[in-house]
């Protein structure tokens, strides 16, 4: 596991990294993953994932952030959009 903070071309940026070795949760290769966390210049927060195994294996890499954009109290009445070139359609049940 690894940290590093940097700046990029595009604003300062947090590098963490991860390696799941062989046979970790029960999923066959060893797993090196990187996640680059960009805080851009036009105020956007920019997530980069890469991964590479050394065997067939299942690898699907999500984010799952919270913001309470309050900074207090509960955030079910926050409305956020966030433009993205792609997305993944879910269906509420």
């Amino acid at each position: 596991m690894g940290t590093s903070i940097r700046t990029t071309q595009e604003g300062p940026a947090l590098q963490l990294k991860y390696l799941s070795k062989d046979g970790e949760e029960g999923y066959p290769g060893n797993l090196s993953v990187t996640a680059l966390y960009t805080l851009t210049d036009d105020n956007g927060l920019k997530l980069d994932y890469t991964a590479a195994t050394d065997k067939e294996t299942i690898v699907n890499l999500t984010e799952h952030s919270y913001f309470n954009l309050a900074g207090k109290g509960d955030v079910l009445k926050h409305s956020v959009m966030i433009s993205a070139d792609k997305f993944t359609p879910a269906i509420a049940r």
